[in-house]
């Protein structure tokens, strides 16, 4: 992600819409920015002055944009998502119905103690590895923004990090 100066180019050249899936989506970073966030991102991100960031935060309003939990999400047809950066991640598979996605081995060894009780090794032996997505990122990822995409399942999964 970069973190240069955008005081010089058009909201457009920087903010793109995708209106499938109602997220604006920051080109430089390559993630969504919540709906109120615009103006924040600007400034934390990117360093815009204030007074510079007003055209950005205008253009942004004349979008209908949804909270991270009411994204529009995408069947297995429309994985990848344009613009949204494709990662390693990893699906549990081992309990039925378990549709759990992580970037981490971390995150996913958590989920099997704190979901399923039960120890995963280093190894795995749990889940698989598969290509991952997510609309947004930022402090709040575990909570908020870990919606992860896979192809893997024609579904969506649940929230992690």
């Amino acid at each position: 992600m970069a973190s240069t100066s955008v005081d010089a180019i058009a909201p457009s050249q920087l903010l793109h819409y995708l209106p499938t899936y109602r997220a604006l989506i920051c080109l430089r970073c390559s993630y969504a920015i919540q709906p109120g966030a615009v103006a924040r991102h600007l400034k934390e991100i990117h360093y815009l002055h204030h007074p510079s960031r007003q055209a950005f935060v205008d253009y942004a309003s004349g979008f209908e944009l949804n909270q991270p939990n009411d994204v529009v999400l995408p069947d297995e047809t429309q994985f990848p998502v344009p613009l949204l950066p494709v990662q390693n991640g990893l699906a549990s598979f081992f309990a039925a119905g378990c549709t759990h996605l992580s970037a981490t081995t971390k995150r996913m060894k958590q989920d099997w103690m704190s979901v399923h009780r039960i120890s995963a090794s280093d190894n795995g032996g749990f889940w698989d590895p598969v290509p991952l997505q997510s609309f947004f990122r930022g402090n709040a990822l575990d909570t908020l923004d870990g919606l992860y995409l896979s192809a893997l399942s024609g579904q969506n999964w649940d929230r992690d990090v």
